[in-house]
């Protein structure tokens, strides 16, 4: 029809063929002699992946930061003179010189690796949306668990919803079973890892032949003081997110507004004397589990094992074709992989990340457990999803392995205009860095004001500056400070306002950062 090209926002169940869909979309924009861009996430853009589309679209390059600046720039003349009909690439292929697009995909548009997080600071998929306006060519936006941003601008008419209910070839949804981390902590001592149940369901897994994902979730491996007993993370009474244990100060501290306070000798929320921090590396679990399962050959995915470019492609291959009987690894073991002889996927602290102070740190956790659960059954066998949490009942898990997405969206976006988050208002991450502590806090604390002052004008307001969730790193101490308005260009005035009257300061740099990503 007339008007200009629409977004699409594909949303489709884990192993439901989003991939085939835009192999036939592709096949109809080549065939009327137009070219495709096609972006994956870092992690995503996986040989198997790049395979999958060569096999079918010969005139196909992969597009990444991995290339030699002679390698890059032949790409950009081949690209240049028309030789590709597929650029397949990272956020950078989105600069690929593309004479005659006609259709732009963005799959898994949820990652957070669309965010550059170093200048310049752009977000590919809204770039995406953003040029496919420009050119009048459609964008569409795949994922099983989309952006709370990318679901309201669907529910406001913004973009098309598509949406793909069904697992193609009969596959079914794993079933699911959660783990109370709390009783098994009661029975088998106070730092179980591992739940009997797990162990259960890898040893029957062994036996089959069959192979297993375990996933430790260390997302939030944050210094968050947390109650065993009952769960609960220490917060802010003000932001609705949680404190951050600071150990050489003994203090816990809120990386928004920089509200403080000591470590309360019990918990606050059931009064239990259970408080503290805990954690285990990817290491101590593949020992665990060797000793848990006896003869289970567990292959480690961390960032050790992956030192090279194409080091966990490697491993993912070698998993593939049966080298081990269990992956073990971080985020990377939950993205679009497809191993047909996984039918059994455990998912390590789940709820860890809730504890995040960040506010979408609910959104991230069922993200991540709809996306694992989804590597679970997608051969011939069912699978099954094995969930330890500490609080089963966190809403981001329950919705996320009831398969019940519009629960959550809809309880999580009331929460986000309550407290003004994102997509109902907007943020800028104000960030000063520098070698010299007490220059970086004083740079801070003179530029502050001026901000309040700009944000006072329009509805705006200033949280912190306050030192950041990682206040010290790679040398550089850090300190930020949150801008929160009703939306964009009431933040665009108060950085023009503000900027031009900050001072000088030697030795410090001030990043800006527009809708942050991570706001620690």
């Amino acid at each position: 029809g007339g008007g200009p090209a629409p977004t699409f926002l594909c949303y489709g169940v884990t192993g439901s063929g989003k991939t085939l869909v835009y192999l036939e979309l592709a096949e109809r924009v080549i065939a009327a002699g137009r070219q495709v861009l096609w972006l994956l996430p870092e992690i995503g853009l996986t040989p198997q992946a790049a395979g999958r589309v060569r096999a079918r679209f010969p005139r196909t390059v992969t597009w990444h930061s991995g290339f030699t600046d002679g390698e890059r720039a032949e790409m950009w003349r081949s690209a240049a003179r028309g030789d590709y009909d597929i650029v397949l690439g990272t956020r950078s292929a989105l600069f690929a010189p593309l004479g005659r697009i006609g259709l732009i995909v963005v799959d898994e548009e949820h990652e957070h690796s669309y965010k550059q997080d170093s200048a310049p600071r752009y977000h590919a998929r809204d770039l995406a949306v953003v040029y496919g306006r420009e050119l009048n060519v459609p964008v569409l936006l795949g994922s099983a668990t989309p952006a709370l941003e990318s679901i309201h601008n669907g529910r406001a008419g913004r973009y098309r919803v598509l949406t793909l209910k069904q697992r193609p070839a009969g596959g079914s949804l794993p079933g699911t079973e959660v783990i109370d981390m709390r009783a098994e902590c009661r029975e088998q001592g106070a730092n179980a890892i591992l739940s009997r149940r797990l162990v259960e369901r890898l040893a029957g897994a062994k036996e089959r032949g069959e192979q297993a994902i375990v996933l430790l979730n260390r997302r939030g491996w944050s210094p968050v003081v947390q109650c065993r007993a009952c769960g609960e993370a220490v917060g802010c009474p003000s932001c609705a997110i949680t404190l951050t244990w600071h150990k050489g100060a003994g203090r816990l501290r809120c990386h928004y507004c920089g509200h403080e306070r000591p470590v309360p000798p019990t918990c606050p929320a059931c009064g239990e004397k259970a408080l503290g921090t805990q954690g285990v590396g990817t290491e101590q679990l593949e020992q665990l589990l060797q000793e848990a399962v006896p003869k289970l050959s567990v292959l480690r995915v961390d960032a050790d094992t992956v030192a090279t470019r194409q080091g966990h492609a490697t491993l993912f291959k070698a998993f593939a074709e049966g080298a081990a009987d269990c992956l073990v690894g971080t985020q990377m073991v939950a993205k679009g992989l497809d191993f047909p002889r996984v039918t059994v996927v455990g998912v390590l602290a789940a709820d860890r990340g809730l504890a995040m102070p960040d506010f979408r740190a609910a959104e991230r956790t069922w993200q991540l457990v709809a996306q694992v659960s989804g590597r679970a059954g997608r051969g011939e066998r069912p699978g099954m999803v094995v969930v330890q949490a500490f609080d089963p009942e966190a809403a981001p898990l329950q919705a996320a392995l009831q398969h019940r997405p519009k629960t959550f969206v809809d309880g999580e976006l009331a929460l986000r205009r309550e407290y003004g988050y994102p997509p109902y208002g907007a943020l800028v991450r104000l960030l000063w860095s520098g070698p010299d502590a007490a220059r970086v806090v004083q740079a801070a604390r003179q530029d502050g004001p001026e901000f309040v002052a700009a944000a006072a004008a329009n509805g705006s307001a200033l949280l912190g500056p306050a030192p950041a969730a990682m206040p010290l790193l790679k040398g550089q101490h850090r300190w930020s400070a949150l801008l929160k308005g009703p939306h964009r260009p009431a933040l665009q005035a108060v950085l023009d306002a503000a900027l031009p009257r900050l001072a000088r300061h030697g030795g410090v740099r001030l990043a800006v950062d527009v809708d942050p990503m991570s706001t620690g």
